[in-house]
């Protein structure tokens, strides 16, 4: 984690190597958008870089049972010419561990859906006392949408009461679902997808894939979203998976309601609330592609369609659909994804009603 091998997004990527290289950040930090593109990776990047031992000769030696301090670094202990973590001391083998004192990574707890006021509360309790191996913390709070109500307002009196210099780094996919009040005390930093041609590049040239062909369709898959490619990319029956289930969601524009339904019975099963959230998530990222795809057959631009698996399909739904239908459809799932994001409403119910204004 030492070198930020980042793919897209160089505006963002500047900017935060221009934060390490400095070493005066802000209180807070708002990683804002899609899924998969690298927002955790470059939050924890730059944790790294703020407590490395390297950019922060401060920082007092603290032993330890690996044989090494925080003080200590494979060569000189002097703040590097780059501000990047040096990725050997003690201090970001600890952060990439999670066993860093001054470090704090937040996130939804495994089957919850929302962060729960208990674990800020949690964490308000710990950075009321002194940094433990210099004068700085750092928190990073995964899924910065997800906190509700009595947890916002929790960390939104912490970011008011700071102890010392703490500095948040926030992810989200979305900052509209955020307290208005805790993204104003934030510096916004936005993530893009990104384009399919550095995509391709990257599979290509840093991953060695020779196909181009498959590197092409790889890249449309994943949506723009490096995450996604890695995993699309890794596995053969990731990519088989993906390719069945957008197959499947692509019959609801040619099914009847009867068979549309069926097919979401099929789906579902006897999911409970939290996989139904998911599975629904997956659906609406996929409905959203394959409606932006329908868009460019309708327009005659297949060459930019990235399920080109199904042009032929998409082509032949793109002569019967109507403008007036795709423009329904397009509010239709920019109101179900505001509904899966703020609302406890039931994600099979969600889909359901998308279906109706197919």
């Amino acid at each position: 984690m030492s070198q930020l091998n980042f793919i897209g997004n160089p505006r963002a990527i500047g900017y935060l190597k221009m934060i390490a290289q400095n070493q005066t950040p802000a209180q807070a930090y708002l990683f804002v958008g899609p899924a998969q593109i690298g927002k955790t990776t470059a939050a924890m990047w730059l944790a790294q870089a703020l407590l490395c031992a390297q950019n922060n000769v401060s920082a007092p030696a603290q032993p330890s049972l690996l044989g090494a301090t925080v003080g200590e670094t494979a060569g000189s202990v002097e703040m590097g010419a780059t501000g990047e973590p040096c990725g050997e001391c003690l201090a970001c083998r600890s952060v990439v561990l999670g066993s860093h004192p001054d470090f704090f990574r937040v996130e939804t707890l495994e089957g919850k859906t929302q962060i729960a006021i208990e674990q800020v509360q949690n964490l308000k309790n710990s950075l009321a006392l002194n940094p433990s191996w210099g004068k700085r913390r750092v928190v990073v709070l995964l899924g910065a949408e997800q906190l509700n109500q009595e947890s916002g307002n929790c960390l939104l009196k912490t970011l008011e009461e700071p102890n010392g210099e703490t500095i948040f780094i926030m992810v989200a996919d979305d900052f509209k679902h955020i307290l208005p009040t805790i993204i104003s005390r934030c510096q916004v930093v936005r993530f893009f997808t990104v384009g399919k041609g550095s995509l391709v590049e990257w599979l290509t040239q840093s991953h060695g894939l020779a196909n181009q062909d498959l590197a092409h369709e790889l890249a449309g898959l994943s949506g723009g979203r490096p995450g996604k490619l890695l995993a699309l990319l890794n596995s053969i029956e990731e990519q088989e998976g993906y390719r069945q289930a957008v197959r499947g969601w692509l019959t609801i524009f040619t099914g009847g309601l009867a068979e549309n339904f069926k097919f979401l019975e099929n789906i579902f099963g006897r999911q409970n609330f939290v996989a139904s959230q998911k599975t629904t998530q997956e659906a609406l990222e996929i409905l959203s592609a394959l409606l932006r795809d329908l868009f460019l057959a309708k327009m005659k631009v297949v060459g930019l369609i990235n399920y080109r698996f199904l042009q032929s399909e998409l082509e032949t739904i793109a002569r019967r659909i109507s403008w007036r239908q795709i423009g329904a459809l397009m509010r239709q799932l920019r109101q179900s994804k505001r509904h899966l994001l703020t609302s406890n409403a039931n994600p099979r119910l969600i889909l359901e009603n998308l279906i109706l204004t197919v």
